[in-house]
């Protein structure tokens, strides 16, 4: 620590690396020098956030050891959510505090699917009994640890947002460890469809902001990939997505009219379609001027922009046409749609006609990756 600033006052920044930065910070903490306590945080998260990025592993005990770190534990916290992939990867995660892994599971931006962070909890609490990762070697005295550990982070997990499968395969074999009113709740909302109790506070789904009823942040990111032409791409890096996805019309809330989605998206730019098969499920979509699913061979067809008819992509390879009919007192749109392949390389889907439930057109904004906070 710097003599200088006890005899002076002041600080030579430009002698001080991260670790130094980290030394004076304590020392300011001990000696309650609240004011340099508050100045030192916000020079660190401003000048030394890529030192501490490079070692949260390494420091992230001592700064959590210390609360009026309030600041810098709070850019450790986002730091992660940001990449939570690329920590997870290293490992040293297992070996992380307690604080911040209750400050990481309270965040709505986590770049995770819950299943995932359920998953990665998991593992963080074995370790830190120091449990075998084999669950079928545990006593049942070993369900009791886990429990105890994690007991101030089983609230954060978003169970609802889980899949009945991955609820069956991955939280289903450690059911002791949850309330029992908790999994019962979710046993009848999984497998019985129940809605959950209204005592129930449901709170969103993490991940990239996204108002969709139809794709999730995972479909966003592996999207994203395609349109970007990224073969390698890691879709649950989401930070990583390289454009916002704003809607611009969702046919249940806005209508199905053709002359709707002409007046809503003519015009916007990049845009994404996506529509649901009714039926089967079946998600499907297209990007202007590219389809997702097959790549076009006609640029003179890729896009049909007719006010006759609501999004087509190539001749008539996806087409929506508006059909309605009247019945007791009111029009009714049957949503039809079409594809015959004739401008792509593949059929974007084996049946010629079908109806969907929903279909939703995005804006596509591209992001600065270069900040995190975009």
């Amino acid at each position: 620590m710097e003599k200088n600033f006890f005899t002076t006052g002041t600080v030579s920044w430009e002698k001080f690396d991260g670790e130094k930065t980290l030394e004076l910070l304590i020392a300011a903490d001990e000696l309650c020098l609240n004011e340099l306590l508050e100045y030192v945080q916000d020079y660190f998260i401003t000048k030394g956030n890529d030192w501490l990025l490079k070692n949260i592993d390494e420091y992230c005990h001592t700064i959590f050891q210390h609360d009026n770190f309030h600041k810098l534990q709070e850019s450790c916290i986002k730091m992660v959510s940001n990449d939570p992939q690329r920590f997870g990867k290293r490992g040293k995660f297992m070996e992380w505090p307690d604080k911040l892994v209750t400050g990481i599971l309270k965040r709505d931006d986590l770049h995770l699917e819950e299943i995932d962070v359920w998953i990665l909890l998991l593992k963080w609490g074995v370790s830190q009994i120091e449990l075998s990762f084999n669950i079928k070697e545990w006593a049942l005295e070993d369900f009791s640890r886990l429990a105890l550990k994690l007991k101030d982070c089983i609230q954060f997990i978003r169970f609802y947002h889980i899949s009945g499968a991955d609820f069956y395969n991955h939280v289903r074999p450690y059911k002791s460890l949850l309330p029992k009113d908790l999994y019962e709740n979710l046993l009848r909302y999984h497998f019985k469809m129940d809605k959950p109790p209204i005592s129930t506070t449901l709170v969103p789904p993490r991940g990239i902001a996204l108002d969709s009823k139809l794709i999730g942040s995972r479909h966003a990111a592996l999207i994203a990939s395609w349109i970007d032409h990224q073969k390698n791409f890691d879709p649950l890096t989401c930070h990583l997505v390289p454009c916002h996805f704003n809607l611009l019309l969702r046919g249940s809330r806005d209508n199905f009219k053709c002359s709707t989605f002409h007046r809503l998206c003519d015009n916007q730019g990049p845009a994404l379609i996506v529509l649901k098969v009714k039926g089967t499920g079946e998600l499907l979509g297209g990007y202007n001027p590219i389809a997702i699913l097959s790549r076009i061979k006609n640029y003179n067809c890729a896009i049909d922009d007719s006010p006759c008819i609501g999004p087509c992509f190539g001749i008539s390879d996806l087409v929506m046409v508006e059909s309605s009919r009247h019945a007791n007192g009111k029009f009714i749109y049957d949503l039809p749609w079409s594809c015959i392949q004739r401008s792509y390389e593949k059929s974007i889907t084996t049946t010629t006609n079908f109806t969907i439930e929903d279909y939703e057109v995005f804006k596509l904004i591209k992001k600065d990756l270069n900040n995190v906070e975009s």
